[in-house]
């Protein structure tokens, strides 16, 4: 299951760098949790077939991934924002100076940005 969220989010960053049948097929597998069998159904190939596009197309995500490396930073930037907002109502919870508060909650809605930046 973790492997295919993984192909999934790859997926996410480049299926476009894929061909439109190669797209239409992880989209369909990764977006939709089609089985192999639902998308020869609905593309009127082989189970076969599916899967060895969906197969190369793993490769091919897998490449772009390996040069480009926008997975492993949209997951880095993700843990880190996480963290500054975790640490950031730690330290609010001790915290009783209002100007220093109102410093953490900026810091803490930004971290939120991010992630909003992150996940689209």
């Amino acid at each position: 299951m973790e492997k295919k969220i993984k192909y999934g989010n790859m997926f996410a960053f480049y299926g476009k760098l894929l061909t439109e049948k190669q797209y239409e097929m992880l989209y369909h597998y990764y977006m939709n949790d089609f089985s192999m069998v639902e998308i020869a159904e609905n593309m009127k190939i082989s189970r076969q077939a599916v899967y060895d596009a969906v197969k190369k197309s793993n490769k091919a995500l897998e490449s772009y991934e390996k040069k480009l490396g926008l997975y492993d930073k949209f997951k880095s930037i993700s843990i880190y924002s996480n963290s500054i907002i975790e640490i950031s109502e730690s330290v609010l919870e001790k915290e009783h100076n209002e100007e220093n508060r109102n410093q953490i909650n900026e810091i803490v809605a930004l971290a939120m940005e991010i992630n909003k930046v992150n996940d689209n």
